[in-house]
């Protein structure tokens, strides 16, 4: 008796659970990006030195997501691979980085 042929052992996804991850993981971004951008318009960066700074809010928010699902086990909890966790909406990050930084900025440095 021959019967339908063997699937692979693929992991099976909730999507409840997807989006959820996801939902969280935009969170982490809003709030480390918000709270960098708060920071470097107090302390009044501006130029390569705003710049770099992004750069290492940037960092420290991937990291500590990282650390919190495990280096190499992103798998576990988003479809996407560990790059496509940095990349996924990096521009709101960015966006969000600036707005905040704009009015923290406008309001310690200029008013």
């Amino acid at each position: 008796m021959e019967g339908a042929p063997m699937e692979e052992n693929k992991p099976v996804y909730s999507p409840v659970a997807l989006s959820h991850n996801m939902a969280v993981l935009e969170y982490c971004r809003t709030c480390g990006a918000s709270l960098g951008g708060a920071a470097a318009g107090i302390i009044g960066l501006n130029g390569i030195q705003g710049f770099l700074f992004v750069l290492f809010v940037m960092l420290a928010t991937y990291t500590c997501i990282f650390i919190k699902a495990g280096i190499n086990h992103t798998h576990k909890y988003f479809i996407l691979s560990s790059k496509g966790v940095v990349t996924s909406s990096i521009f709101s990050f960015l966006f969000t980085y600036v707005l905040f930084w704009t009015f923290f900025y406008g309001i310690v440095h200029v008013y």
